[in-house]
């Protein structure tokens, strides 16, 4: 098997090396091998370090929006889902900004940043640095500000005060949703980490909800610590990755999304295109891909919902759920 790779070695220059094999190749190199089994010697311009071209990593700017509540939604094979209403609330780009040499390298990321500002309130209520760097992108006063680091740096052209709105993303496309989960106070173990409690009877006695012992011996003498025990629950932030986005309400700026959404109906979330899921091989599947760097409609475009296109849906499955085969039945 060996010297059938190697000869693949040999060969590289066309086809490709596949990538098991590649490595594995990399790996016999590097042990001192430096010529095929038969004699034959390895070529030249072969280059054990290499590595093929990674694909551009595309991470767009999000939004800010309101969770209205949930809903039910049938698709047009009438296959029911539960989704939850987000309300993209008058979301304005704030400023474009390069971030310093010393800020937090994250992988894929370039160092230019968007900060959005979204909702509304009246100028007294707040401060006058906060009022001074609205009025600067020409927007009235912000409730809520975000940062959001995109890649590649284009991404980040967008000019001061562009209005953001439901059209920044497609129907069809996977995005992720940041907020902050329900508080529920102090609570036990049972609710906190499902745990099954104790025995109802033999020798438990006031102690049937409780964890029981969380020690050890003399050694190590202490309680490890994140042992799950009672405790604060809920009120943190949390992130739920992957949620289809069902449909675009055009005329009222609202997202569909499928699944539910931390946090209670009013708070603010933070939407944006799904890490494990978006970039060209995700977005090419997609009838209409979503715009880059975001949706800004142009003079001969009318931006206004008709009721011919009020609302964007998803496309449905390309295979009816409900659908029975033909000697099946």
């Amino acid at each position: 098997m060996h010297a059938n790779l190697l000869r693949a070695v040999a060969r590289h220059l066309s086809p490709p090396l596949p990538v098991g094999a590649r490595f594995l190749s990399i790996k016999l190199i590097r042990s001192g091998l430096t010529a095929l089994p038969d004699g034959e010697p390895l070529p030249e311009d072969y280059d054990p370090d290499w590595r093929p071209p990674r694909p551009e990593r595309i991470r767009r700017f999000g939004v800010l929006a309101r969770k209205v509540g949930m809903l039910p939604f049938w698709n047009a094979y009438g296959q029911y889902n539960c989704v939850t209403v987000l309300a993209v609330d008058n979301n304005h780009v704030l400023q474009v900004k390069q971030l310093p040499a010393n800020a937090s390298p994250v992988k894929g990321l370039s160092d230019m940043a968007v900060q959005i500002g979204a909702g509304f309130i009246r100028p007294y209520q707040a401060k006058r640095t906060h009022r001074f760097h609205c009025a600067y992108a020409g927007t009235d006063v912000k409730e809520k500000l975000v940062e959001f680091r995109v890649a590649p740096a284009s991404a980040a052209e967008v000019a001061l005060g562009t209005p953001i709105t439901a059209r920044h993303f497609a129907p069809g496309q996977y995005v992720d949703v940041t907020g902050t989960s329900i508080g529920k106070g102090f609570q036990g173990p049972m609710k906190r980490h499902g745990f099954h409690g104790q025995p109802a009877s033999h020798g438990v006695s006031l102690a049937h909800r409780s964890h029981g012992a969380t020690g050890q011996r003399q050694d190590p003498g202490r309680v490890f610590k994140g042992k799950k025990m009672a405790g604060h629950m809920g009120c943190k932030r949390v992130t739920v990755q992957n949620l289809l986005l069902q449909r675009i309400d055009l005329r009222r700026n609202l997202l569909y999304v499928s699944g539910h959404v931390p946090g209670h109906a009013g708070n603010w979330v933070m939407v944006r295109d799904a890490v494990k899921r978006s970039g060209a091989k995700w977005w090419d599947k997609l009838p209409h891909p979503p715009p880059f760097p975001t949706y800004v409609p142009s003079d001969d475009d009318d931006d206004t919902a008709t009721d011919d296109v009020a609302d964007l849906f998803a496309a449905p499955p390309g295979v009816d759920p409900f659908r029975v085969e033909e000697g099946k039945a």
